[in-house]
């Protein structure tokens, strides 16, 4: 049976260990068996004990209930993954408006470097839209070398911050190919846009008003039938936008088939 003195000494090494330990102490047993907390190296006559080898832990006791969420906690982390489960990419999320509904940006490593883009349930998500054209009438050149604006991602500030972290891919119409800004070059930047007319002649004029370029015939838009609208080249006289040359990026070495699914990372 435990002697009373073994006891005060653990009630001692306890009160003392509450009020604070000093920054190098050692705990000490005399000649009685009584445990003293010095500050510093035992006495003489007194043997230095290790406190793991005393009986102070009880039985373990049933875990606790889960805390509530830190105020930047986010969750589980998602990934999207294609048909074969094949890893697309981290989703780190996009501002309101930026992207489809349904959409969201994915973080890849594509060879050496870091890349976001859109994606969604069907696969990637164009937006050739955002990039401009070194000549008039918006056509690809032979070597696809594109001019695009400079680019900050605006991903949502409760997912991943990958602002300066990653370059933005740009997908084309065909969801074939992706474009990487590579470098900036001096020269004007030419968009392609929608004009619209309450005729197909007024859509034509708007565009030529402009001193822009047809890219197809007039129809009725998607928006309002009752106007009429055509893709036109526009010189883009946004004094913002930096022309940048890109390179192309061929989607299909990848290897991603669609459709996409998004897993947490636990999955």
């Amino acid at each position: 049976m435990p002697s009373v003195g073994r006891f005060r000494g653990i009630a001692l090494l306890l009160v003392l260990a509450a009020a604070g330990a000093p920054a190098r102490a050692e705990l000490c047993r005399n000649r009685k068996g009584i445990l003293l907390l010095r500050p510093g190296d035992c006495r003489k006559k007194e043997t230095q004990v290790d406190p793991g080898s005393l009986p102070l832990a009880g039985d373990r006791g049933d875990k606790g209930p889960t805390g509530d969420p830190g105020p930047d906690a986010i969750g589980p982390r998602l990934h999207v993954v294609d048909s074969a489960g094949r890893d697309v990419g981290i989703d780190v999320g996009a501002e309101p408006g930026t992207l489809p509904d349904g959409a969201t940006t994915v973080l890849r490593q594509i060879g050496r470097d870091l890349f976001v883009f859109g994606v969604d349930a069907s696969g990637f998500v164009a937006n050739e839209e955002l990039l401009g054209y070194a000549s008039a009438d918006c056509a690809k050149p032979a070597t696809s070398v594109l001019v695009g604006d400079s680019y900050t991602c605006e991903c949502s500030p409760s997912l991943i911050d990958v602002t300066g972290l990653a370059l933005p891919l740009f997908v084309d119409q065909e969801k074939t190919m992706g474009y990487r800004l590579v470098a900036a070059v001096g020269g004007g930047v030419y968009m392609r846009g929608v004009v619209y007319g309450s005729t197909a002649d007024d859509a034509t004029e708007a565009c030529s008003a402009q001193s822009g370029t047809l890219l197809g015939a007039p129809a009725p838009c998607a928006s309002d039938a009752s106007r009429v609208c055509v893709s036109c080249c526009l010189y883009d006289v946004n004094a913002f936008h930096v022309r940048q040359a890109v390179e192309p990026v061929d989607l299909a070495s990848l290897g991603l088939v669609p459709p996409f699914a998004f897993r947490t990372l636990a999955q």
